[in-house]
């Protein structure tokens, strides 16, 4: 505080027996500091003033000498309420005098506190722990880690998506595979049935041709028997006997071609089915090899979308990060009781409900007329961004995502 000077004249009804109006009878007081007390030295007959800590002020002090006589004050006290000084002077007189003009008083609006003349800056426990004071005034701390750490765990959580869809593309590979190698397992099945079915074919053809050789060759035999016979018996009819071998001979042609022909129309039967056989395992490899296509392209469409879907999340964080450089300025509209603000023109929901009340926003608006926000977050945990011309609720859309690659994997057969 700045040294005042005020100058203490004659007191006033003090006349009787000696005069105080010359100048020599006027003292003056220097109090560099506001003082809380005041009284009376016998000793060495001056009025000190004391401070808060009971120190006296050096330098404030009155010296009674300056009176005529040197000892015509008593006694004096200071009333810290009045801010009263009231001098007794030894003839029984008293004077009073009015510190109140002196004294400097000071009201103190919200916020501040005044404990044995001590002020302070109270801070309300109940808000943000960002706010703290030292013996060199307000300061911010924190809110720059909480940032980093929110966007650390943000980060965190788009790793583990990044790795839950990569661990799901990675199945779905996987499921490909197996279903490729147990399709290749069906072909052979089947080529082996095939293969099974030509061979009991074969085998029961042979078989019946052998058996048709041992009846041929069981009829000559019987017919050698039958020409020995009759040639024995009837010699003399040998014209009849030969006319009847060559029947026989014309007999013995007619099955031959029988047998050429079931022989030629077996062939057929082999070679189509052999034919049939190679269509059906050229029309399966040709299904194996669209099966293939399709599950492949469905990977990479897939692929296609997590990775566009993680670039625009990634320019949404690389905006935030760009962002975050807080100002508090007058642009910035925060009408609930704990919510920060940040950026510029934002917007500052209000509602019934956690989920319509803002807590923390990023402003990107450009006027009052014009107010927008590049990210929000609601008092139940809603996270809302900015992203091509309309607001989307991230936490849903990354539940949809999820829902999605799931409920592909689950259908992926269907």
């Amino acid at each position: 505080m700045a040294v005042k000077k005020r100058g203490f004249y004659t007191p006033w009804g003090y006349m009787e027996e000696n005069d105080y109006q010359s100048s020599e009878t006027q003292f003056e007081v220097e109090l560099n500091e506001l003082f809380a007390s005041a009284s009376y030295n016998k000793d060495d007959k001056k009025i000190h003033f004391y401070n808060n800590d009971g120190k006296d002020l050096s330098g404030s002090s009155i010296d009674t000498t300056q009176f005529a006589g040197g000892s015509v004050i008593k006694d004096a006290t200071y009333d810290p309420v009045t801010k009263i000084l009231t001098i007794e002077f030894e003839n029984g007189d008293k004077v009073e005098i009015n510190f109140a003009e002196l004294v400097d008083e000071t009201e103190f609006g919200d916020g501040l506190q005044v404990v044995d003349s001590i002020v302070s800056i109270l801070i309300d426990e109940s808000g943000e722990p960002y706010l703290s004071v030292g013996e060199n005034g307000l300061k911010i701390v924190g809110i720059n880690q909480a940032i980093a750490d929110a966007l650390a765990d943000e980060k965190t959580r788009a790793e583990q998506a990044e790795s839950d869809l990569q661990a799901a593309i990675e199945a779905e590979g996987q499921r490909a595979e197996d279903a490729e190698a147990a399709l290749d397992a069906k072909v052979d099945q089947e080529i082996a049935d095939r293969e099974a079915d030509v061979d009991a074919e074969e085998t029961r053809a042979k078989a019946a041709e052998e058996a048709l050789d041992a009846k041929i060759d069981q009829e000559i035999q019987d017919r050698k028997d039958d020409v020995d016979a009759e040639e024995t018996r009837a010699k003399a009819e040998e014209a009849a006997a030969n006319r009847r071998i060559d029947a026989l001979n014309d007999a013995l042609d007619a099955e031959k071609t029988l047998r050429e022909a079931a022989d030629v129309r077996l062939e057929n039967l082999i070679t189509a089915e052999k034919n049939r056989a190679e269509a059906a395992e050229e029309a399966l490899d040709a299904k194996i090899d669209q099966e293939i296509a399709d599950r492949k392209a469905d990977v990479d469409a897939e692929e296609a979308r997590a990775i566009s879907a993680e670039t625009e999340l990634g320019n949404a964080l690389d905006l935030l990060n760009q962002k975050l450089g807080y100002k508090d300025n007058e642009t910035l509209q925060k009408n609930g009781e704990h919510e920060v603000a940040f950026g510029s023109y934002n917007i500052s929901n209000t509602g019934d409900t956690p989920a319509d009340r803002t807590i923390f926003s990023i402003g990107n608006g450009t006027a009052d007329d014009a107010r927008s926000n590049a990210l929000e977050v609601r008092e139940n945990g809603d996270v809302y961004m900015w992203i091509e011309n309309d607001y989307l609720q991230i936490n849903r859309l990354l539940a949809m995502l999820a829902h999605e690659v799931y409920d592909d994997d689950d259908n992926s057969n269907g």
